[in-house]
C-alpha cells in the first residue's frame, strides 16, 4: 500500500459520522487516516496503522470541486460559538413551543424550563466540540460531490497542504485555490 496517498487528518463527513441527538445539524469531528487512491478517497479508522479498517469511500468521479480555506485558531472557536449559541436558540425554542403545545405549564415556567435546558445544550455542545481546546491553524478542504450527496471536509496542518494538494491534484480533482471566486461559496 502507497503510504504517499495517506494523510492524518480531521474528518467533518455528515452521512459517516452524523451529529449525536442534541445537535444532529453539526456532525462529528473524527480523526481519521485518509487514503487518496486513483478512484476512491477512502477513509479508515484506525490512525496508527495504514492497515486500518475502512469506515467509508468516495468515488473521486462524483466530486465536482473541492474548495481550500484556511482558518486561524481563533476563527474555529468562533465557529463552534456560532454554532453552539444557534443550537441554544433551536433547542430551546423547541422546548418552549412543546411545553406550550401540551400546556403543561404556565408560560412563565415553559419559559423558564426553555432556557435551562438551552443553558444546558449551548455549553454542552460548545465544550464536546473542542471549543476550549487548544486550536492551531488548519487548512479546510471542502469536497462539493456533483450529486444530491452532502457536502463534507477535511482538516489538515498547513505543513501537510502542499502534499495533500498535489494528492488531489494527481487524482483529477478541481481544486478552487483561496481567494478565487470560481465556485459557490460553501
Amino acid at each position: 500500500m502507497d503510504t504517499a496517498g495517506m494523510f492524518l487528518c480531521t474528518l467533518v463527513h455528515p452521512r459517516l459520522f452524523p451529529g449525536p441527538i442534541t445537535d444532529p445539524g453539526n456532525p462529528l469531528r473524527v480523526k481519521m487516516l485518509v487514503e487518496i487512491g486513483a478512484e476512491d478517497l477512502i477513509i479508515r479508522a484506525s490512525a496508527a496503522s495504514a492497515n486500518g479498517r475502512i469506515m467509508g469511500t468516495e468515488p473521486l468521479a462524483k466530486i465536482e470541486q473541492v474548495a481550500i480555506e484556511h482558518l486561524a485558531g481563533s476563527a474555529q472557536r468562533i465557529e463552534i460559538m456560532r454554532r453552539s449559541l444557534l443550537r441554544m436558540a433551536i433547542v430551546g425554542g423547541i422546548v418552549l413551543v412543546f411545553s406550550l403545545i401540551i400546556r403543561a405549564f404556565p408560560l412563565g415556567i415553559s419559559i423558564l424550563i426553555a432556557m435551562v435546558v438551552a443553558a444546558i445544550i449551548g455549553p454542552l455542545n460548545f465544550l464536546l466540540n473542542g471549543g476550549l481546546g487548544d486550536r492551531q491553524d488548519v487548512v479546510r478542504f471542502h469536497f462539493t460531490p456533483s450529486e444530491g450527496s452532502r457536502t463534507f471536509y477535511l482538516e489538515v496542518p498547513p505543513a501537510q497542504e502542499p502534499e495533500l494538494h498535489q494528492a488531489l491534484l494527481a487524482a483529477g480533482l478541481n481544486l478552487e485555490e483561496p481567494g478565487s471566486n470560481t465556485g459557490a461559496e460553501l
